[in-house]
């Protein structure tokens, strides 16, 4: 989840791309080494990504993964020097419920 203060950081952002979700769950691939990921929000070229593990978490704008499938037409959608495998590798048919929360 969210905090407030997290929450009224993102909401200052200009030009958001979606509506704010106060529920994040991790996007990484399930049994991953290290810290959890959720895109926040974004906004132009730019996304903020949520980075949490116990006891710690930050707002962060990573460098995006630049791995491409499909003769370059689908690309990775995660941070730069994500664990695990490309957005587009991971299953369609993973739930949020089986996901590490916020």
């Amino acid at each position: 989840m969210l905090t407030n203060a997290e929450l009224a950081e993102l909401a200052a952002i200009p030009g958001p791309a979606h509506e704010l979700e106060r529920a994040l769950f991790c996007e990484l691939e399930a049994e991953h080494p290290g810290g959890h990921l959720a895109q926040a929000q974004a906004a132009g070229d730019l996304e903020w990504w949520l980075c949490w593990q116990p006891g710690t978490r930050e707002l962060v704008v990573p460098d995006l993964c630049p791995a491409t499938a499909d003769g370059g037409d689908t690309v990775c959608t995660l941070p730069l020097a994500h664990p695990g495998a490309h957005s587009f590798g991971l299953a369609a048919a993973a739930s949020p419920n089986s996901s590490t929360p916020a």
